[in-house]
């Protein structure tokens, strides 16, 4: 019996879901604000007349939704007052409201999560499990001494450098959270959750060829295994995947999306077959 429910969809194939999901929540909890975020809030209108989606936010919603969550703390409603807050789109009496974008934080004011509040609640397993991850790179067995090691998701960059036609932009621009942050970040859940595993969760990881590298070293230096997943294939190189793997990088993951030249140029993927093909080689 959540006062607020949010939750994020990445693109239209998402819809399907989100419509069932917002349906069983007002089922089971029928005064919960629905409110979803991601870039299938580009179709807000569409959520918001056709799910239990009471709000959508539409752009980076960090500082967004903790806005709109203090405001429904303080007695909010939708209406009047709910126009003044940048980047939320709602229905109003019927009327469909968008109150416009609000500007994005810079690269150095993109936040890690605080997990004591998931510690305190006994979730945090599901956030920072000690599941056998290294199965996914065909080791029967641990590394030395990381047997009873969790993994976390750290994102070091936000935005994307590619336009395409399957996703959506609020938000013009590819910022990068400082090498120095992250690795405090990362320091912080080793030494306090016991972190030895980490999953980059970047869109574009590697398009900042230096920040990448900085990246890589901060991890070697921590003792870090890591992976990477949303690598393009035409930013890296040989070079590169070796530089990464040499400190640390156990796994890469690309965009490749399809092996046609015809879909990829449909999807505006800026890329090539023969580009994609020479990733996976390297």
């Amino acid at each position: 019996r959540f006062d607020v429910v949010g939750f994020s969809a990445v693109v239209s194939t998402a819809y399907a879901y989100t419509k069932f999901i917002t349906q069983l929540i007002r089922e089971e909890s029928a005064n919960s604000v629905i409110v979803v975020g991601g870039n299938l809030a580009a179709s807000a209108e569409v959520l918001l007349r056709l799910t239990e989606t009471d709000i959508c936010v539409l752009g980076d919603g960090e500082l967004i939704f903790a806005d709109l969550v203090e405001f429904l703390a303080q007695g909010g409603t939708k209406g009047g007052a709910l126009r003044d807050q940048l980047g939320l789109s709602f229905l109003d009496d019927g009327e469909f409201v968008f109150t416009g974008y609000r500007a994005p934080p810079e690269g150095k004011a993109i936040s890690q999560p605080d997990y004591q509040i998931l510690a305190e609640d006994g979730s945090l397993h599901h956030y920072l499990p000690t599941d056998p991850w290294w199965l996914r790179f065909d080791e029967a067995e641990p590394p030395d001494g990381m047997s009873n090691m969790r993994s976390a998701t750290v994102v070091t960059t936000k935005g994307c450098v590619a336009k395409c036609t399957f996703c959506h932009r609020f938000e013009k621009g590819y910022r990068m959270s400082p090498a120095e942050s992250v690795m405090t970040h990362v320091r912080h859940l080793q030494e306090q959750y016991n972190v030895g595993f980490v999953s980059v969760g970047d869109e574009n990881f590697g398009s900042n060829k230096d920040l990448s590298r900085e990246i890589a070293v901060g991890f070697h230096e921590l003792g870090i295994m890591w992976r990477v997943a949303g690598v393009r294939a035409r930013t890296v190189d040989l070079d590169t995947l070796r530089f990464w793997k040499a400190h640390g990088c156990v796994e890469v993951t690309y965009g490749i999306e399809s092996g046609s030249q015809t879909m990829l140029d449909v999807m505006q993927k800026n890329t090539t077959v023969e580009m994609n093909a020479k990733g996976l080689e390297s």
